[in-house]
């Protein structure tokens, strides 16, 4: 029976423990099943028949673990956030440059953590090029070009950290 399964413990973990199985079904026949407890082997052959039973557990409950996942990656969920982010800083940009708001206590408040978020932005744009072109292996002097593209948007940022006049 073992040779025509031919080295189970060289297969993939699916294929072994299938083999596995197919291995402790055959040797489950009364004949075998005689045998073994003759040679003394009825509790190792029923341990090799848990752990087998576990594993087949185990790849279940992985399975429903991931059926619950999100369809939404993280990734994709950031990428929103961020376009969300830079959509809302560009509309404050754009009413604080317009100045249709009367300047008070308040504006000139939020002028100053608007400046903090975008140059927190800014920098943290920057750094995940910088780790993007390190594991990239690439040379920071090749890709100045594309840095400076990746932080202006549309013209209305100069890629510098600029705060944002009254």
């Amino acid at each position: 029976i073992v040779k025509h399964y031919g080295q189970v413990s060289r297969r993939k973990q699916q294929e072994e423990s299938a083999a596995i199985d197919d291995i402790v079904r055959e040797l489950s026949v009364t004949i075998f099943s005689e045998l073994i407890a003759l040679l003394g082997l009825t509790a190792l052959f029923s341990q090799v028949v848990e752990a087998n039973n576990e594993f087949f557990r185990l790849t279940l409950a992985r399975v429903d673990e991931m059926k619950q996942r999100p369809g939404v990656t993280m990734g994709e969920l950031r990428l929103e956030a961020n376009d969300l982010l830079e959509d809302l800083l560009d509309r404050a940009e754009a009413i604080i440059t317009l100045g249709t708001l009367t300047p008070s206590t308040e504006l000139d408040a939020f002028v100053a953590g608007y400046n903090v978020l975008a140059n927190m932005y800014s920098n943290s744009l920057a750094q995940e090029q910088g780790r993007r072109d390190a594991s990239a292996g690439k040379d920071d002097d090749e890709d100045d070009e594309d840095d400076d593209d990746a932080l202006v948007d549309e013209g209305t940022q100069t890629g510098e950290d600029e705060p944002v006049e009254e």
